[in-house]
Parts: structure tokens; sequence; C-alpha cells
């Protein structure tokens, strides 16, 4: 399984991080800029709610797929590092991010230090 996962964030036509990236910057036609000329006024709401709810739900499947490769004793340290650090690379840096998904896709990512929880794998130092 763990082998699939890597097939799917690593590139080729089923890239996962490749098509959220084209989303989050482009819309899902291509043709959205992507810091768009009002975004300032629109904010939350520089995409509409239908793509931004295929975006939260893509987000979500990239996080759990890396921390289940992360977690994975099985999965190639080096695959999983690219991976990784080609999601930092290409989807934490987006423009707007933060208001072209919602918390709730992001939030595996996030780590607040002096809570009681434990830190996600993807945050690990």
């Amino acid at each position: 399984l763990h082998g699939t996962t890597q097939h799917l964030l690593s590139g080729g036509e089923s890239d996962l991080i490749g098509a959220l990236r084209a989303v989050l910057l482009y819309g899902p036609d291509g043709t959205s800029k992507p810091i768009p000329a009002d975004a300032e006024r629109l904010r939350d709401n520089c995409m509409k709610k239908d793509e931004k709810d295929r975006a939260n739900l893509l987000m979500k499947l990239i996080v759990d797929s890396l921390v289940a490769l992360i977690g994975n004793n099985d999965s190639d340290a080096m695959t999983t590092s690219f991976l990784s650090s080609r999601f930092v690379g290409e989807i934490l840096t987006i423009p707007l991010l933060t208001w072209k998904l919602s918390p709730s896709a992001y939030a595996r990512c996030l780590y607040t230090a002096g809570t009681s929880s434990s830190p996600p794998p993807l945050v690990t130092f």
C-alpha cells in the first residue's frame, strides 16, 4: 500500500501534490490568478465554496498520506523525505493558502507549543 501512496504523491498523471498546487494557484479551470486583484476584500472568499471544499479534501488526503508514510517503518526514508520536502515547497508556500483552505484542512500540520497534545508527525523537528 505504501508504494501506491508514494506513487500518488510523487508525480506523473496521478500527482496529488501537483494537482493541489494547480487548483490552489490557478483554480480548477486553470484560469484564475494566484493572487486575485480583489483578494484583500474577498479574503476567505477568494475561492468558491465548492472549489475550496475540493481543495480541502485533497489537502487532507495528502497530509494523511504523508503522515502514514512517515509513520510506516517499511517506507523508503529518502522517498518520504523527498515527498515531505515537496509538500512544504510546493503547497505551504502558496500565496493566501490559509484563505484558500479551511483550517481543518491543514490542522494536522500545526502544533501549538504548550498544549498537552504531542506534535503531529509532519512537524517533528
